[in-house]
C-alpha cells in the first residue's frame, strides 16, 4: 500500500470511526478528473477585503490567532457544537468543486476535509468538526505543503461557527486572507455571518454586507436569516421583528427555525402580541403535526398562560392542546385556568377543570376559578351548579368562593329572580329536596346588598323550607346591616338575640359590620348587646381598624351613665390599652356631664358610676 494511502487511512480511522467503512471504499477509488473550476469573482474586479476601522485595527494586535499554517484550535475540547446541516451553503452556486489531482501530493487528504466540510448527516453532538478540520489542515499545511487556498480558508471558516471561537479570531482570519491577497467568497461571507449570529458584532457585519455588494452578491435568505437573528442577539428586537416582517411582506422564505428563534425570545422578552404573530406564520408553513410546530404551541401557551395573556391561551389552546395528544404540564393547566377564571371564559375554564379532574384530586382553588369563569360569563345557574359539586364533595363554600357571584347580582339585580328560581329547581331535582344552605345564605347577602333586606324577607322565610336550617347568625347581621327601615330591622334584631351565643371570639361579626351593628344596637337600645359585641371586639380590635364615632361613643356613655351599667368601665378599660385618648376623654366628659354632683366620679383615672 502506498505510504500517502497508509497515512490518510489512519487519519480517517481516527477522526471519523461512524463512516470508517463507507469512506474507505471510496477513498482507493481513482479521483475526478474534472478540472477545478476557477471561483468565477477572479475575474471580476474588485476591491479586497479592507479593515477601515480603528477599533478593528486595534483588536488585531490582542486576537487569537487563527493563522492556517498552526493548529491552535485542533486540540480545544468544543463548548457548543454547531449542527452540521446550518453550515451548508444554499444554492447550487456555491458548491465548492473538487480540487485537481496535481495540486496536491496526497488528493485523499483533500477528499477527506471535502466531506468533512460537507458532513450532513452525522449530529453535531458526536461530531466535532472543528478539531477534525484543524487537523486535516494541519496535515496538508505543514506536512504535505499545500499553499492555503479560498477553500482552506473557507474550511476554518465554517470550522470556526461554535461558542467556542471569538470575533477577535475571525477578524485575524479575514486579515491573513487579506494579507495573501485571496478575497472572500460568498460563501465564506456567509459563513462569517452565521458566525455572527453566535458572537454579535455590528461592525463586523456591517463589514460583511459591504463586501458582499461590492462584489455584487445578493443577500440570500439565509444570509438575511444570520442578520437578523444576529439583530436579535444584540437586542435590536423591533429592528428585528420589523424587518422579518418586511422581509416576509416582499415574499422572502425563512426555515422553520428563523421562526422558532422569534417566537422563543420575544417570548422571554414579554412581547406576546409579536410572539403569536410570527407563530401563526409559522405553524402556517408547516405540517399541523410537525413536532416543532407542537413544541412551540407548548410554548406559547406557557408563556401567555403565564402573564394571563387571553388571546394567546385561546389560540395556543385551540391550536392543538385540548386533545388528549398532547399533555400539557399540571403548571401550565394550573395557569389556563386561572387565565380563563379572569377573563370569565367557562367554556375554556370547563375544558381545562376536566383535564384536571382526570389527573389529580379536585382543590377548593380549582372551583374557585371555576366559579369565577361561569360568573364572568354571567352563567349563574352554572355558579350554582358549581358550588352544590363543592358542597356535595364535603368543601365549604366561602365567602371567598362566592365574592365573584355577590359582586355579580350587586352589579345586576335583574339576575336575582333567576338565580333564585335556578336554587328551587336544583333543590327539586335533588333526592333530598334541599340545596346546601350556604348557597341561600350568600344569595340572601347579595340580594340584601343589592336591593336592601327588605326586598330579600320572601328569601329569607323559605330558606328554612330549601335547606334544613334557619339562615347562619352571620346572615342575620347581613340583614341588620342593609334593612333601610326600622321596622324590618326590629325584626332581625329580635331574631339575632336569640342567636348572638353562637359566634364569640374575634369572628364575632365581620370587621365591615362591627361599627354599623353596634350603631344599629345602640339605636334598638339593647345595652347587653351592644356592650357584649363592644367590648368583645375592643378585646381584639388592632389600631388599624376604624373606632366607633363619636357620637355614637357619647350615646353609649350617656345611657350606661344612667342606667348605671358599670361596663362602661370595662369599655374604658379597653380603649386605656389601645391608648385612644381621644375615646378616654369622651367617656370622662360624658360620665362627668351626666353626674357633675359627684367630683369622685373618677378615681385613679377611671370612671366611677
Amino acid at each position: 500500500m502506498r505510504g500517502a494511502q497508509v497515512v490518510n487511512d489512519g487519519l480517517w480511522r481516527c477522526l471519523c470511526p461512524s463512516f470508517d467503512q463507507r469512506l474507505l471504499q471510496t477513498s482507493v477509488r481513482s479521483f475526478t478528473t474534472r478540472r477545478y473550476a476557477r471561483n468565477s469573482t477572479q475575474h471580476t474586479a474588485r476591491r479586497p477585503w479592507t479593515q477601515q476601522r480603528h477599533v478593528a485595527k486595534q483588536l488585531y494586535s490582542t486576537a487569537a490567532s487563527v493563522e492556517t499554517n498552526s493548529g491552535e484550535h485542533a486540540d480545544q475540547p468544543p463548548t457548543t457544537q454547531q449542527p452540521a446541516e446550518t453550515l451548508e451553503p444554499s444554492g447550487s452556486e456555491n458548491q465548492q468543486e473538487p480540487l485537481p489531482v496535481e495540486r496536491v501530493e496526497d488528493p485523499s487528504a483533500i477528499k477527506v476535509l471535502l466531506k468533512v466540510k460537507r458532513l450532513q448527516d452525522i449530529p453535531s453532538q458526536a461530531v466535532n468538526r472543528h478539531e477534525r478540520t484543524m487537523k486535516l489542515i494541519t496535515h496538508l499545511i505543514q506536512r504535505r505543503k499545500y499553499p492555503p487556498s479560498l477553500f482552506i480558508y473557507e474550511c476554518v471558516m465554517d470550522a470556526m461557527v461554535e461558542a467556542q471561537v471569538s470575533t477577535f479570531a475571525v477578524r485575524k482570519l479575514l486579515k491573513e486572507m487579506e494579507r495573501n491577497d485571496i478575497p472572500p467568497s460568498e460563501y465564506l461571507l456567509n459563513s462569517v455571518l452565521l458566525f455572527l449570529t453566535i458572537h454579535p458584532d455590528y461592525a463586523l457585519r456591517s463589514q460583511v454586507l459591504d463586501t458582499l455588494e461590492r462584489q455584487w452578491h445578493a443577500i440570500s435568505d439565509d444570509a438575511r436569516a444570520y442578520v437578523l437573528v444576529a439583530m436579535l442577539r444584540e437586542g435590536q428586537f423591533e429592528l428585528a421583528y420589523d424587518g422579518f416582517v418586511s422581509d416576509l411582506e416582499s415574499g422572502k422564505t425563512f426555515e422553520p427555525w428563523v421562526y422558532d428563534i422569534f417566537v422563543v425570545v420575544f417570548g422571554h422578552e414579554g412581547f406576546l402580541d409579536e410572539m403569536l404573530d410570527l407563530a401563526a406564520k409559522r405553524r402556517a408553513i408547516t405540517a399541523q403535526d410537525d413536532a416543532g410546530t407542537f413544541n412551540l404551541l407548548y410554548f406559547t401557551l406557557d408563556v401567555c398562560s403565564s402573564a394571563s395573556h387571553y388571546s394567546g391561551t385561546v389560540w395556543s389552546w385551540l391550536a392543538g392542546m385540548k386533545d388528549d395528544k398532547t399533555v400539557p404540564s399540571d403548571g401550565m393547566l394550573e395557569n389556563v385556568l386561572a387565565t380563563a377564571a379572569r377573563h370569565g371564559d367557562a367554556t375554556l375554564a370547563a375544558e381545562v377543570h376536566s383535564m384536571i379532574s382526570r389527573r389529580t384530586r379536585i382543590h377548593i382553588h380549582h372551583y374557585d376559578a371555576l366559579v369565577e369563569a361561569f360568573a364572568g360569563s354571567q352563567n349563574v345557574e352554572g355558579v350554582l351548579r358549581v358550588m352544590e359539586i363543592m358542597h356535595d364533595n364535603g368543601l365549604p363554600i366561602s365567602r371567598k368562593t362566592a365574592l365573584p357571584l355577590t359582586e355579580l347580582l350587586c352589579a345586576q339585580p335583574k339576575l336575582i329572580p333567576e338565580v333564585e328560581d335556578v336554587m328551587r329547581e336544583i333543590a327539586q331535582k335533588r333526592d333530598s329536596g334541599r340545596i346546601a344552605g350556604d348557597i341561600v345564605d350568600l344569595v340572601l347577602e347579595a340580594k340584601a346588598k343589592s336591593t336592601g333586606a327588605e326586598s330579600a324577607i320572601a328569601l329569607y322565610e323559605e330558606a328554612l323550607a330549601l335547606t334544613g336550617r334557619k339562615p347562619s347568625v352571620a346572615t342575620i347581621q347581613d340583614m341588620i346591616v342593609y334593612s333601610k327601615e326600622e321596622e324590618c330591622r326590629s325584626r332581625f334584631l329580635d331574631d339575632y338575640k336569640s342567636r348572638a351565643t353562637e359566634l364569640s371570639g374575634s369572628k364575632i361579626w365581620r370587621k365591615s359590620h362591627a361599627v354599623k351593628l353596634l350603631q344599629a344596637f345602640l339605636k334598638h337600645g339593647d345595652l347587653d348587646l351592644t356592650f357584649s359585641h363592644l367590648n368583645n371586639w375592643l378585646e381584639h380590635k388592632t389600631t388599624s381598624e376604624p373606632d366607633l364615632p363619636a357620637h355614637s361613643l357619647r350615646l353609649l356613655t350617656h345611657a350606661a351613665s344612667e342606667a348605671h351599667d358599670r361596663r362602661i368601665v370595662v369599655t374604658y378599660d379597653h380603649y386605656r390599652r389601645l391608648g385612644n385618648q381621644d375615646a378616654l376623654e369622651i367617656i370622662k366628659a360624658t360620665v362627668d356631664r351626666v353626674k357633675p354632683q359627684k367630683p369622685e366620679t373618677f378615681q385613679d383615672g377611671e370612671p366611677s358610676l
